[in-house]
């Protein structure tokens, strides 16, 4: 009898022993078994929904495939501020397509040519790039006046600047979509070339990671230079 009362016990807390096991809950920040899943600083900024309502370095197609890698130079290394902190970068000078020079990111983005323009894409969030084109006949002012409308909820600012260190006069465009994490974020800059002509820079990012992708971006036309004669 005693021995039947023990196994009865015993079954007992094995079936409560497997229903319990099932309930395992994942703890907050950390995985099943209480791994530290802390995003990295790459992570943080590259968004896990896609940035929106941005479709493509022109605004209306996706981003192009490459029609023709452009040419690199030696890789070298910069020390700039990105998020706050100081990080070492390995940039190559791009020779582009339209007169110019510009460093490239080479961890994290690629140079083409494609569809008349010139473009740094990111190898890590699509929805990150520059791009360069030249409008040969065209002010600065002229550019302006075309460029197409932006979305009613996109809150828009228009400044004279001077960039690079060589001042280039330059119109500037400051775009942002919304104001969720993962709005668009656009900024054109209207470079007037001296001659009657004007250079075309386009930046795409997020809002997250303005200080993250958006000073990447900025670091590379920081150093771009009119090379044509």
């Amino acid at each position: 009898m005693k021995k039947t009362l023990f196994l009865l016990l015993l079954a007992a807390f094995l079936l409560i022993s497997a229903a319990c096991g099932k309930n395992t809950v994942t703890p907050p920040g950390g995985d099943a078994t209480g791994g530290d899943t802390t995003p990295t600083p790459t992570a943080q900024e590259t968004p896990d929904v896609s940035p929106s309502p941005t479709q493509s370095p022109s605004q209306d197609v996706g981003t192009p495939e490459p029609a023709e890698e452009g040419p690199l130079g030696p890789v070298y290394t910069d020390t700039v501020t990105i998020e706050g902190m100081p990080e070492t970068v390995s940039y190559a000078l791009v020779k582009g397509s339209y007169g110019y020079t510009m460093p490239v990111d080479v961890d994290r983005f690629e140079f083409i040519s494609a569809e008349g323009k010139d473009y740094f894409i990111c190898a890590l969030n699509e929805h990150v790039w520059l791009s360069v084109e030249y409008a040969e006949a065209e002010t600065p002012e002229a550019v302006l006046a075309r460029l197409p409308d932006w979305p009613e909820e996109a809150v828009v600012s228009e400044n004279d600047i001077t960039i690079t260190e060589n001042e280039y006069p330059a119109k500037h465009v400051h775009a942002v979509y919304g104001t969720s994490y993962d709005s668009t974020v656009m900024d054109v800059y209207i470079i007037d070339d001296g001659a009657g002509g004007s250079y075309i820079i386009t930046h795409c990012y997020f809002l997250e990671g303005a200080e993250g992708w958006g000073a990447r971006l900025y670091y590379m036309t920081e150093d771009f230079v009119i090379e044509k004669a």
